[in-house]
């Protein structure tokens, strides 16, 4: 099968952010199997066998001066787009020209996000947008086939377009086990770009609340990573005099198998349900479990929905109670006993995969068949 894959913006394949490798492992993984999927990046100037049907999505189709079409589109048998930062009438009209001059083309769009309608903002350029979205987005069952949503575990039909559920991965290839380095203390991790939905100010609370009792087992903090909530993190341990147990490492460019080495348990986004994300994909959970490590979580992560995966921790409340945190570290996790983290790493190489991910998207264009069994 011949397939397109359309995003929005150049990707640095020497040094791609985390949305850019996504991105190269999706199609990676659409690759596979004698598929072919060429990637169109479409504010791109380069000249492209597809560029006669991208010149009017919408705001970056004033590159493209003319649509020219040609007989290679033949050929094609699928399109995956990515969510255009508005769906607009340009986006169903030509699509729509797709579709009735080409009918056996299925058209996949991907929602990395659903609902996204709080990621437009409350200003009035973000209002806007958000009008001309919720307008032309109820006709997009006239050109879309199948929307690929991350995630999702919602009604089987958004705007009378089936779903296909999809979720994050990672090449586990690349992400190697931890070797654990022997230490008493129980080592909390949290790694990210710090933003507000990552909810990290709850493991700080809730540690301030832990050593104002008496404790028999010392927690410390590890903070890897730059961002915008980076200031208040560092206020908040300053504050509540806790300097003794949080480190800031900063952001690490590179090898983090030292880091992963003196780690006892990975801290996920606390706060997606700020951002109306009820069912959570992101990509620090699957590294976390990739590399052995017991999580922390909201209770949204979606691929341990309807599992029996023990080596999970949630809490709900504003704070994390790391009295509970130490009890289920020792009981449920042995004290990061070996056999445990590589029973952890198994459960990874079952539903952390980008071939996992993305089945129903294979599945459904028939590249391949292929069943998963559930953890037990």
């Amino acid at each position: 099968m011949n397939g397109c894959y359309i995003y929005y913006s150049n990707i640095d394949e020497k040094k791609p952010t985390g949305i850019q490798k996504k991105i190269l492992y999706q199609i990676e993984t659409l690759k596979k199997y004698g598929n072919n999927c060429e990637l169109f990046i479409i504010d791109s100037e380069k000249q492209s066998k597809y560029r006669y049907f991208l010149c009017k999505i919408p705001f970056i189709g004033r590159c493209y001066d003319k649509w020219v079409k040609l007989p290679e589109l033949d050929k094609l048998d699928y399109f995956y787009i990515r969510r255009p930062s508005v769906f607009d009438k340009s986006f169903i009209e030509y699509f729509k020209k797709i579709k009735r001059e080409h009918p056996n083309i299925v058209i996949i769009v991907e929602l990395p996000t659903f609902p996204y309608d709080a990621e437009y903002g409350k200003s009035i350029s973000g209002r806007f947008y958000q009008y001309i979205d919720c307008k032309y987005r109820r006709s997009l069952y006239k050109v879309i086939d199948r929307f690929a949503v991350v995630a999702y575990s919602g009604d089987e039909m958004i705007w009378n377009i089936p779903v296909l559920p999809i979720s994050n991965g990672i090449d586990l290839n690349k992400v190697k086990i931890r070797k654990r380095e022997q230490h008493d203390t129980i080592n909390l991790l949290c790694i990210a770009y710090f933003s507000a939905w990552h909810g990290y100010d709850k493991v700080l609370k809730g540690v301030k609340k832990y050593y104002q009792k008496k404790t028999n087992k010392e927690v410390h903090i590890l903070m890897v990573g730059d961002g915008p909530e980076l200031k208040n993190y560092k206020h908040l341990v300053e504050t509540n005099n806790l300097n003794d147990y949080v480190t800031f490492f900063g952001e690490i460019n590179g090898d983090l198998d030292d880091i992963y080495s003196i780690a006892d348990i990975g801290v996920c986004s606390l706060r997606s349900s700020d951002m109306g994300i009820q069912i959570s994909s992101q990509l620090k959970s699957r590294e976390y479990l990739a590399r052995g490590l017991p999580i922390i979580t909201a209770g949204d992560i979606d691929i341990l929905q309807d599992t029996n995966f023990k080596y999970e921790f949630i809490s709900h409340s504003d704070e994390v109670d790391i009295e509970k945190v130490v009890s289920f570290y020792i009981d449920k996790c042995h004290g990061g006993d070996e056999c445990c983290t590589k029973e952890i790493r198994v459960f990874a190489e079952e539903y952390c995969s980008w071939d996992y991910g993305m089945e129903t998207v294979i599945n459904y264009l028939g590249l391949r068949q292929k069943d998963h069994k559930d953890y037990q």
